[in-house]
């Protein structure tokens, strides 16, 4: 029962979140997008009409363009075509000859069912990442480290991200709050960039006028109070999320009965971070990391296992 009110609460928090996210960022475009058309009428009336008439595009197709554009954006970072930007950008290319039989021969084992696209990169960190819902990247770095079994355990978590379509869900925030925060960032620049020339002509020997400066300064107040409130809470929520995300992916691993192999693994990239970092993270830091850290994320995972191994189970 405990587990399934949790899995409740994370369906609800973060449906909660990317409606909040939806809401705030088409709003900012919206406005954004109205206050550029009221300065181009401004300048030449009727604009917009006249473009219509121009170019054959009806009035309503405009009136909705910044919806038009925020549904195309978010299905291109969903789409094959941002999947293999962002494997490219990591220099991801398909596995071939002797660590694709490895992989092949570990899904077998794993009794992995469906079809999957492994990729792999000349990165020596130890990482792997899921991309979209067929495709999972794994650094050179992890096959040189990584026992069989430890392969095993990464392959699981992975195939928990997938399969609980983690990839598309942040694909969707972040396709909404790259243009937001854009069209943000103009709807102040607008009126500040007006009292920056507005001062340049009022003040003297080359200072801002007094009123226009201060004009300025609360316009610049206002925006990072916007972005406190909208992006850094969201990032902080989003983030805690994530950490949820990533134990449950963790316990997938138990599925496929590589709990062992992962916990390896995490033990193993615990002992890297304590030689390159002997700090501990900070409260903050914490908060906003993606993801736990690694001595949590082994702690659970060694419970569940013994929990797993006592008679009767």
């Amino acid at each position: 029962m405990k587990r399934i009110l949790l899995r409740l609460f994370r369906i609800l928090a973060k449906s909660l979140l990317l409606i909040y996210i939806v809401a705030a960022n088409v709003a900012f475009i919206t406005l954004y997008y109205y206050v550029l058309w009221a300065i181009v009428d401004l300048f030449v009336p009727q604009a917009m009409h006249h473009l219509s008439a121009a170019w054959h595009i009806p009035m309503s197709v405009l009136v909705f363009m910044p919806l038009i554009l925020v549904v195309l954006y978010m299905l291109y970072c969903v789409s094959p075509v941002n999947l293999w930007v962002l494997r490219t950008r990591e220099g991801f290319v398909p596995l071939q000859g002797a660590r694709k039989s490895l992989i092949d021969g570990l899904l077998a084992e794993m009794k992995v069912e469906g079809r999957y696209t492994f990729y792999g990169n000349d990165s020596l960190r130890l990482n792997a990442m899921a991309f979209g819902t067929r495709s999972i990247g794994l650094t050179e770095g992890a096959f040189r480290t990584f026992s069989n079994e430890e392969l095993k355990g990464v392959i699981s978590h992975e195939l928990g991200h997938i399969h609980h379509h983690d990839f598309i869900y942040s694909s969707l925030v972040y396709s909404l709050q790259r243009p937001g925060s854009l069209a943000l960032w103009g709807i102040f620049q607008i009126p500040i960039g007006f009292f920056r020339f507005l001062g340049t002509l009022l003040g003297h020997n080359g200072e801002l006028n007094g009123f226009c400066l201060l004009a300025i300064r609360l316009l610049e107040l206002a925006y990072a109070g916007i972005v406190l409130i909208v992006y850094r809470l969201c990032a902080l929520v989003d983030a805690n999320i994530n950490k949820y995300s990533e134990y449950r992916c963790d316990a997938y691993a138990l599925r496929y009965r590589c709990g062992a192999g992962l916990l390896s693994a995490l033990r193993r990239i615990q002992e890297l971070e304590i030689a390159n970092d002997p700090h501990r993270m900070t409260f903050s830091e914490y908060m906003m990391s993606t993801h736990p850290s690694t001595h949590k994320r082994i702690d659970r995972i060694g419970q569940r296992l013994a929990a797993s191994a006592r008679p009767g189970r």
